[in-house]
């Protein structure tokens, strides 16, 4: 049997991301770090799997790239954050080389963070519809639960406004983050629109601090489900900030996810994979705002 590589995979909990390499028998490795945040592994066996470049996006794994070097194999990681590492060799059929990442550092950004996570819609109010019936309302409340989820895994707070198929007022909506006393308030939707092709993510902010979240909320989007941008928009919520009595210091968006007039993407939003892989993205933009906050600060204090 030939020595080589013949699987690479990720697998993501909480704790860990962890890279997976499969091969015929045992391989010898060598591991290195080629640049900030970017390990080599070079392995002394040829490539079975076809040469790759793996999009992963799962908040702390950016890409694995599979390449042939040298009548071996090299395998390069390129991690958003810093990060330790183990590893761990698990002998069998097939063999198992595994490097552990840890999450900590994703996990100390979002230390007691509270999001607030708004379904958009519900109820009588339907939102909008695809042109093969899938209504807003059921999607965004889909994505929101995911998004509950992965929010918790960073280690922040996530409350929903709604998790059933019921109305509420932008008020009541709004009013969840006073009364909280949130870090963030983040509601979610589909794009429309009249032109049948038209397609891609939009984001909007209610309050200055939502513009720069809006930005890589939507570059995570790009990046991890190739999303066009239909870019970041302001839109006033200041009647809605007065009749709550507060002040809109934390940043309140609005992201449409994809465009549910559009048969292709009113597809994707059918599949539950695209909408767990929607919500991780959302996330990774949250997590992304709250580490540039985190340096800024640290600029200022040092100056």
């Amino acid at each position: 049997m030939k020595r080589g590589l013949t699987n690479v995979y990720v697998k993501t909990d909480a704790d860990f991301s962890t890279m997976i390499m499969e091969s015929t028998m045992p391989l010898s490795h060598a591991l290195r770090r080629s640049a900030r945040n970017v390990y080599e592994f070079s392995l002394d066996g040829g490539l079975i799997m076809a040469p790759d470049t793996i999009n992963i996006y799962d908040g702390l794994i950016n890409t694995v790239k599979v390449a042939e070097q040298n009548g071996g194999t090299l395998v390069s990681v390129a991690l958003q954050y810093p990060s330790s590492y183990r590893l761990k060799q698990i002998r069998g059929i097939p063999d198992r080389l595994e490097i552990c990442f840890d999450r900590a550092y994703i996990k100390n950004v979002m230390r007691d963070k509270l999001v607030i996570i708004d379904s958009g819609h519900g109820g009588g109010d339907i939102g909008r519809r695809g042109y093969i019936n899938l209504l807003e309302k059921n999607v965004v409340m889909h994505i929101s639960g995911f998004m509950k989820s992965k929010i918790i895994n960073t280690g922040a707070r996530a409350v929903l406004t709604r998790e059933k198929d019921i109305s509420m007022g932008l008020k009541d909506r709004l009013e969840v983050a006073g009364l909280l006393e949130a870090d963030l308030w983040i509601s979610i939707h589909t794009r429309w629109d009249r032109v049948k092709n038209s397609c891609g993510a939009a984001a909007l902010y209610h309050s200055k601090p939502g513009e720069l979240l809006c930005r890589f909320i939507l570059e995570e989007l790009g990046k991890k489900l190739k999303l066009e941008s239909k870019g970041v928009h302001e839109e006033s919520f200041s009647k809605g900030f007065d009749a709550i009595g507060t002040t809109a210091n934390i940043p309140f968006v609005t992201i449409e996810v994809c465009t549910i007039s559009n048969p292709v993407e009113e597809g994707w939003l059918r599949s539950p994979v695209f909408k767990e892989r929607t919500a991780q993205a959302i996330t990774n933009g949250i997590v992304r705002y709250y580490d540039s906050n985190r340096h800024e600060r640290d600029k200022n204090i040092f100056r």
